[in-house]
């Protein structure tokens, strides 16, 4: 057997993490047999993995009768090799110094595809944290896998506040594609809360004008604010409708608000959205709207 038991292991305690997966046994497994895919990350820290292995290289020099790596990676076992679900970095960090294994958390492999992509989300967000976009793609792939609503998606994911989660995706929808890694803080960067306001235009060709004056320093936040502001408020709506009220009547739910109101209207269709998602998850009755925004799932 290519894993061994190392009895004489101390785990370290775990950093606080939301629902954290069963900690199992540690065990050592030799770093050939670990694979590594992490589709929650567009890029690799290389930076950040040469800091843990200079990390390693110290630790052996200075205690070379004990094991470098203090934190196990947590893995599955699948067929022959084990996937590494969290300690990516670790274990690049552990190929690059050169260590013949790995201490290991194997996790049960009944778990789900949602579980483990979360797991390995949580395990990152720790070491360093997810760019906008990547919060944003992240967002959608457990609303997807969990069928659950966008605020759910982001809570399962330490993103609690759905504002935050509705500005996420407004910019992964809005913002030209070819622009995200401009996103950022500093010079020659369209901050993200900029990138929110220009995503907000839905016309490519304005947001590219004025990101690119972001990017040259020609444009500060407050006046991309105001420009965008302008820009909005001098386009013409259909028949002039942007101030005149529009009623929504669903059965037991009445909502009015103006056509510029999106965010009235948003909120609305969210809650409709994640009071459906726990009826249907629930297999709870429907009988009204105002009834189902009070149904509370069964006690188990």
């Amino acid at each position: 057997m290519s894993q061994r038991e190392n009895a004489a292991w101390v785990e370290e305690p775990m950093r606080n993490r939301l629902a954290p997966l069963p900690t199992m046994a540690i065990v050592m497994i030799l770093i050939h047999e670990l694979v590594a895919a992490d589709d929650s990350r567009l890029d690799r820290d290389d930076e950040h993995i040469a800091a843990l292995a200079a990390d390693f290289q110290l630790r052996l020099q200075a205690t070379p009768n004990e094991h470098p790596v203090k934190t196990p990676l947590r893995v599955l076992k699948r067929k022959e090799n084990f996937l590494i679900v969290a300690g990516m970095h670790r274990f690049f960090a552990g190929l690059q110094v050169g260590l013949r294994d790995l201490p290991c958390i194997l996790l049960p492999s009944d778990l789900d595809e949602s579980a483990l992509f979360i797991e390995r989300i949580k395990d990152n967000r720790m070491h360093r944290p997810y760019t906008p976009i990547e919060d944003a793609r992240n967002l959608l792939r457990v609303k997807e896998l969990r069928g659950c609503s966008q605020a759910e998606a982001g809570r399962l994911i330490g993103i609690a506040n759905p504002a935050e989660v509705t500005k996420l995706l407004r910019v992964l929808r809005g913002f030209p594609e070819d622009l995200f890694t401009l996103i950022g803080e500093g010079d020659g960067k369209v901050p993200f809360t900029t990138a929110y306001t220009l995503a907000r235009l839905g016309d490519d060709s304005s947001i590219r004008e004025l990101a690119d004056k972001v990017v040259k320093g020609l444009l500060t936040r407050d006046a991309t604010e105001d420009e965008v502001q302008r820009l909005l408020g001098t386009r013409k709506q259909p028949n002039d409708c942007r101030g005149k009220p529009v009623t929504v009547k669903l059965p037991g739910l009445t909502a009015t608000f103006t056509v510029a109101e999106t965010r009235k209207a948003r909120a609305l269709i969210e809650k409709v959205d994640a009071a459906a998602v726990k009826l249907e998850k629930h297999n709870l009755p429907f009988t009204s709207l105002p009834d189902m925004f009070r149904q509370s799932p069964p006690e188990p």
